[in-house]
């Protein structure tokens, strides 16, 4: 199932102005792909039009946190967890989404 626009409040806690996956394209048991449309006014967006190496951070963390509310809302539990801590380890950017 794809997840999108209220859906995915279903998935996150998040809300404007930070949410940061705007579709659950596929997902299995452990992966999830995720989209996010960046932009003007995304709070991570820098003022060379680009999007800081933090939102990317918080995309990545949200597309977890939407990959377990779909596994949540599969098994028909009345919630999505909150508070998911989740940890990045040697993470290089190339190039900043525009």
């Amino acid at each position: 199932m794809i997840y999108s626009g209220e859906d995915i409040k279903r998935l996150i806690p998040q809300r404007d102005p930070f949410m940061m996956v705007d579709t659950v394209e596929e997902r299995d048991s452990t992966n999830a792909v995720t989209t996010l449309a960046v932009r003007q006014d995304n709070y991570f967006i820098l003022p060379d039009n680009t999007l800081a190496e933090t939102g990317l951070i918080e995309h990545m963390a949200q597309s977890c946190s939407a990959l377990a509310g779909c596994q949540v809302l599969s098994q028909q539990l009345p919630a999505p967890p909150v508070g998911i801590i989740g940890e990045v380890k040697h993470f290089a950017c190339h190039r900043r989404p525009r």
